[in-house]
């Protein structure tokens, strides 16, 4: 934004510039770029406070002698002639405010003129000493007006709100809260489903927008979601398996939004993420949940299925690759309690992984080798089995009497879930079946007989689907197994 006219000093485009060296000042100052553009007031304070006026030219001038290749000295000159003509503007137009003015949607509607319509605004918001009652006011214009100046305005009022570190924080989207930033993010873009899980200003913001396009709302959405990609706080309260279903959920959002799917310091934010979520320090808590290196096998072929970030698959094949040389691999590979026909399974369902997974041949290699050497037994065994049993992943569960217990392993007509309370042998009831993992996505009701109850709570259990086109899905999985 280069400004020739004084006029330009006061323009949408100005503002978005003169916000990017002001921000700090205005967050202790406690008042919008607004305010500091188009009340007199405030622009005498910014004169009275220092330096400040000078260093705010003069990182100006820097910014444009950039792309206008012009000194600095130069640019500085002609700034502060500009901005001495727009302050004559701006205080011409505040003494036309009637005294004792409200906020009005009509009054700003039939202002007729910017430099007015801002001296309204910047009036209004004075008053409100408060960020959620600037807000306040703000959303209750915008939901009113009609003239698209007046929206523009109000909309690049509420930007500078929702950009500020305090302001953010007392209206709930504070940059220390990750989902609340990601959600407003995705509202802003039109996501309605991130719109109904907002906080109660970004829906009331969505609601008086409307349809309509917001380039200064949609600046927001990027800015945000990029910073609080970058930053460590976590989406899902620090649990490593809920924050990678979140941010897998959120990847398909971004792709599926064009305000922010062509942003690409988004998805390099987002690629670093996924690569932080595969680190050690996040990846070993969900193996630890695991028994048995075949299920923690399991569970990172898995992650690599549904990872399409290629850091964060290289990082995965390095965990893949120390447990195939894990020197214990043979006495721990299926973990502790499992029958002869429960281990063929498991090895089964670890080698088809291992075959469908786009992984380096030489660990596919590796994973031959090992099986051959240590489980010739147990891999002839799983080759009479008819009917396999395969291993759940991390996100599989079963939801009966109220809780959600982990599914264990399951096959095309038992289920071994757990721990789960208050059942017992024999028993039958309904329950629903959840399948959430890279090879199949599928939720359905079942009957369920209730045939073991185990130590720990583990349940065994025969089930009938009780839906035709999910029996199909079901029968289909186990044939191509």
């Amino acid at each position: 934004m280069h400004c020739i006219e004084p006029a330009e000093a006061l323009s949408d485009a100005a503002r978005a510039l003169l916000f990017q060296v002001a921000r700090t000042y205005c967050e202790g100052a406690r008042i919008t770029v607004t305010e500091l553009v188009f009340d007199p007031r405030e622009q005498k304070k910014l004169l009275n406070a220092g330096t400040n006026f000078q260093e705010f030219v003069q990182r100006v001038a820097i910014l444009q002698g950039r792309t206008l290749k012009s000194p600095v000295t130069e640019r500085v000159r002609d700034l502060l002639a500009i901005v001495d003509g727009a302050s004559k503007l701006v205080d011409a137009a505040a003494k036309k405010i009637p005294e004792g003015s409200t906020p009005d949607a009509h009054a700003i509607d039939a202002a007729g003129d910017p430099v007015f319509a801002g001296a309204l605004l910047a009036r209004w918001l004075s008053a409100a000493r408060e960020w959620p009652a600037k807000s306040e006011i703000c959303v209750r214009l915008l939901a009113q007006t009609r003239d698209p100046g007046a929206q523009a305005l109000l909309e690049r009022t509420l930007a500078e709100l929702l950009s500020m570190e305090p302001a953010a924080a007392a209206l709930g989207v504070g940059f220390d809260n990750a989902l609340a930033t990601v959600r407003m993010s995705l509202a802003f873009a039109g996501d309605r489903p991130a719109t109904q899980e907002s906080v109660s200003v970004v829906r009331a913001i969505v609601g008086a927008k409307g349809d309509r396009s917001s380039p200064a709302l949609e600046q927001v959405a990027r800015d945000r979601l990029r910073a609080a990609l970058a930053s460590p706080a976590s989406l899902a309260k620090r649990d490593p398996s809920a924050e990678m279903k979140m941010a897998r959920g959120l990847r398909v959002s971004i792709a599926n939004l064009p305000v922010l799917a062509g942003d690409g310091e988004i998805a390099n934010e987002l690629s670093r993420r996924f690569s932080r979520m595969v680190a050690p320090e996040s990846l070993d808590p969900l193996l630890q949940r695991e028994s048995g290196v075949a299920r923690k096998l399991l569970l990172l072929l898995q992650l690599h299925a549904e990872f399409d970030d290629v850091h964060a698959r290289r990082s995965l094949e390095g965990a893949i690759g120390n447990w195939l040389h894990y020197r214990d691999l043979k006495d721990e590979f299926f973990g502790v309690g499992l029958a002869t026909d429960e281990k063929a399974s498991l090895l089964a369902e670890a080698a088809k992984a291992m075959a469908a997974a786009l992984i380096d041949p030489n660990l596919k290699q590796r994973f031959k080798e090992v099986v051959a050497v240590n489980f010739p037994s147990v891999q002839a065994g799983g080759e009479r089995r008819i009917s396999p049993r395969m291993v759940a992943g991390p996100e599989d569960k079963v939801q009966v009497m109220g809780q959600r217990a982990q599914l264990r392993n399951w096959s095309e007509t038992g289920l071994l879930f757990g721990p789960a309370a208050n059942l017992r042998q024999d028993q039958r009831l309904n329950g629903t079946i959840i399948l959430r993992n890279a090879f199949l996505n599928l939720v359905f009701d079942a009957e369920l007989h209730i045939v073991r109850v185990g130590e720990g709570g583990l349940i065994g259990a025969r089930y009938n689907c009780l839906d035709p086109n999910a029996r199909a899905r079901i029968k289909a999985h186990f044939a191509g197994h």
